[in-house]
């Protein structure tokens, strides 16, 4: 995390922005949740507000996440990585229907995302047990990044867990 965050301020300057890494770098997720639900919410960009939503999730906030992150698709609605971390934050809330919708999203806006079609193939192992869909997306996957190990190690899970393998 440390890294993206210096990488984000980098490539972004901005003030509110700024505030916004110094919290999530602090960790004081109430203090994050004050932000993000403040009026500084409304200054930030597509890329910011995914940001604040993937820390949200890594303190298990998965509800305020998918509610920061359902605003900002409704501003920026190609944005990939709210689309993304939206996905996972529903998938988390046992959402799975709605964590599909945006793993699809994700792949009609970057079809060679290995990102989404890994999302796609847990979440096809987690919400209905469709061990055949998720072979096929884990495959997708190593198609697109055959050094991955992540990928190999998920398709073989899926086998295992199709009593497949």
């Amino acid at each position: 995390l440390a890294s993206l965050l210096e990488t984000a301020a980098a490539s972004d300057p901005d003030p509110t922005t700024g505030r916004l890494r110094s919290i999530i770098e602090e960790g004081d997720v109430e203090a994050l949740v004050a932000f993000v639900k403040g009026e500084a919410a409304a200054e930030l960009s597509a890329r910011s507000l995914s940001l604040a939503a993937w820390a949200l999730c890594g303190h298990k906030r998965f509800r305020e996440a998918a509610s920061l992150l359902e605003q900002n698709i409704a501003r920026h609605p190609g944005d990939l990585w709210a689309h993304q971390v939206l996905g996972m934050a529903l998938q988390s809330l046992g959402r799975y229907e709605d964590a599909l919708r945006h793993f699809t999203a994700v792949l009609a806006i970057r079809p060679k995302s290995a990102v989404a079609f890994n999302s796609l193939g847990c979440l096809l192992c987690d919400g209905n047990e469709d061990y055949e869909a998720a072979e096929t997306a884990f495959r997708a996957c190593i198609r697109i990044d055959p050094d991955a190990g992540l990928y190999r190690m998920n398709l073989g899970n899926a086998l295992l867990d199709a009593e497949r393998y």
